[in-house]
């Protein structure tokens, strides 16, 4: 089953896209004033300050409750680990949406939130971790070129989600991999993408790295640069691997005759691939 976006409230206000959300608070004091999300207020200055929660870790949003009429009355978000947010009062029709991770939210407002859409994975089924530490290398470059170091630490890890997802892009991973994947993506870089596949997410990694600056530096003739990174690998709950990198990679430079010393990892730059682009190592 793909994602599902639901949509509630009226058509006032104006439109604001969907994101996925890092950060959530409520203005209420009644109703829902405004939405915070990711740190942008979407609705006006009514109702309380609120709390902003942002979840750690692998935590993610399994359940939404929504009070709606022609405006937004009531949210509630609580997450896999019990983290609950809510505000708002008492009016419109009651919709609840459990057992589902909340990938994006986007809507309409103005002087309140007058319209909310929800984008989740229905079903959602947690994949398992196979290997939280494993070493792959993402990329290479021969003696006698350049690399390019990006000053950022997301765009670091962008990069990184750049090469696995390039490389692993024709592979099957079950719906609730796809989003879960997504999530760690825009968690862990900020980046915003037109929907949550794979293909855009790697539209969107290329295009930022396209874009930012970075230090060039020359690799010397007798030696090989490899892009490593730290890596956690997955099967989803219909048995297909993939992974995702855990933090920033890193270029390393070493002579032409040590090039054992990356016996054992995972191996991104071949043609051999098996179904998520993993099986080679160097």
């Amino acid at each position: 089953m793909p994602t599902k976006i639901d949509e509630f409230g009226g058509q006032g206000g104006n439109e604001f896209d969907l994101e996925y959300p890092n950060a959530i608070g409520i203005r209420h004091q009644g109703r829902v004033d405004a939405l915070m999300l990711n740190g942008l207020r979407r609705g006006g200055l009514g109702g309380l300050n609120p709390n902003i929660s942002s979840l750690d870790g692998d935590d993610y949003w399994k359940e939404i409750e929504v009070h709606h009429g022609g405006e937004i009355d009531f949210l509630r978000f609580k997450s896999s680990r019990g983290v609950e947010i809510s505000g708002g009062g008492g009016g419109g029709d009651r919709t609840l949406i459990s057992d589902v991770r909340l990938l994006r939210i986007g809507g309409r407002s103005d002087v309140r939130l007058d319209n909310i859409k929800l984008e989740y994975v229905p079903n959602y089924q947690a994949s398992t971790s196979i290997d939280g530490n494993a070493r792959a290398v993402l990329d290479f470059r021969p003696g006698g070129v350049k690399i390019k170091t990006y000053q950022e630490e997301s765009l670091q890890i962008a990069e990184a989600y750049d090469r696995i997802t390039e490389a692993s892009i024709e592979f099957t991973m079950n719906t609730s991999a796809e989003g879960e994947y997504y999530a760690k993506f825009s968690a862990s870089t900020g980046l915003k993408t037109v929907n949550t596949t794979r293909t855009e997410i790697k539209k969107s990694s290329e295009h930022a790295l396209k874009t930012s600056q970075a230090v060039e530096e020359n690799i010397e003739r007798d030696q090989i640069a490899f892009l490593v990174g730290a890596i956690h690998i997955f099967q989803d709950s219909s048995g297909n691997y993939w992974i995702c990198p855990t933090r920033k990679p890193d270029w390393v430079k070493i002579d032409r005759t040590q090039l054992d010393g990356l016996v054992g990892y995972y191996d991104f730059t071949s043609g051999v691939k098996l179904q998520t682009g993993l099986g080679e190592t160097t």
